[in-house]
């Protein structure tokens, strides 16, 4: 069930920034021959959100979000760095399941309400599902971190670490051009 979320997640994000591209390739091009249209810059500003949501729940699953690890780095101990790691992702749950809770309401009451889109012939909630389908997923991530910090398999939250990469970056050695020589 997992990899066919993963799968699932990864298939959106290429369809959106495909369909991003397009979009505003198009939108560019008409715009250039003084003929833009609000049905395209709806439908990017549309995609966008999606586009973050979905990318919010990938960021978690592959680590790519920024940790704050000052005191969690000086800690050696596992089982110290689980338990914070725990109460961490807690509060991520509990903050997801907020979202989650009040996206439902906004949703239902944009279905209840029937308004329109203001340039796009769709009702107004079925892009607002982008909220429940985005919460939903990160509430699947921040899960399954639970559950491996539950049975061991991890012991802190995998996080990016662009201060290490960007001195990783600068340790390597500059190839030898006619710049760097001069």
């Amino acid at each position: 069930m997992v990899k066919f979320i993963h799968r699932f997640e990864e298939a959106i994000l290429c369809l959106l920034l495909t369909g991003l591209t397009v979009l505003v390739f198009f939108e560019t091009l008409l715009r250039f021959q003084g003929k833009g249209t609000l049905w395209m810059e709806e439908t990017v500003q549309w995609t966008v959100a999606w586009f973050v949501l979905f990318g919010a729940s990938y960021g978690v699953r592959v680590g790519a979000h920024i940790g704050l690890t000052v005191l969690t780095d000086k800690i050696a101990h596992p089982t110290i760095k689980r338990i914070i790691a725990l109460i961490a992702v807690g509060v991520c749950i509990a903050y997801t399941i907020i979202f989650l809770y009040s996206s439902w309401q906004y949703v239902y009451t944009q279905y209840r309400i029937g308004f329109g889109m203001n340039d796009l012939p769709v009702k107004q909630w079925i892009p607002y599902t982008g909220l429940l389908i985005g919460f939903a997923l990160l509430l699947i991530r921040f899960s399954v971190i639970t559950w491996q910090l539950l049975t061991g398999k991890i012991n802190s939250l995998n996080y990016a670490d662009e201060a290490k990469e960007s001195v990783e970056q600068h340790a390597q050695p500059m190839p030898k051009t006619e710049e760097n020589i001069l």
